[in-house]
């Protein structure tokens, strides 16, 4: 995770700088270049591309991503529950899914569920309770396997 890599920096990092916004860009398309070659190589492959991308959606990293025809299933969360992720107060949507075409036909819903970003503050100073991360988690449902419909025979 490139994100956080910001907190071994040897310069000193002036905040609300993304020093790394350059990297980012790199990084999705590096992932994007590898997702051409799987397709390539495997039409029809089911390529999923998830996880804290620390992007929000209108980034240009995350464009990138959807240049390489990977699916942004987040994208389909209401825009009142698609944070997993607050900072000072602000909601942010840096956790993503993305799909390959193969995949998005097959979709079937996202959720985030709501564990880490709206921990209570009250909690953090309580010895003996943790929160297992600051971000939340994004509940994915597909199909993989194709729909059959099944008619009883009827003998006499």
């Amino acid at each position: 995770r490139v994100g956080d890599l910001i907190s071994f920096a040897t310069e000193p990092v002036e905040m609300g700088k993304n020093i790394l916004a350059g990297h980012s860009l790199d990084n999705r398309a590096s992932v994007a270049a590898l997702t051409d070659e799987i397709e390539r190589a495997h039409p029809g492959a089911g390529v999923i591309v998830l996880g804290d991308l620390n992007d929000t959606f209108a980034s240009q990293p995350l464009a990138r991503l959807a240049q390489a025809r990977l699916w942004n299933a987040t994208r389909h969360i209401d825009r009142e529950e698609r944070y997993t992720y607050i900072y000072r107060g602000v909601s942010q949507t840096l956790d993503h899914v993305f799909v390959s075409s193969a995949l998005a036909v097959n979709w079937v819903a996202v959720q985030p569920v709501h564990l880490g970003a709206d921990y209570p503050a009250i909690y953090e100073s309580q010895p003996g309770v943790y929160r297992a991360s600051d971000h939340d988690p994004l509940l994915v449902r597909y199909t993989l396997l194709p729909y059959h419909t099944f008619l009883p025979l009827i003998s006499r």
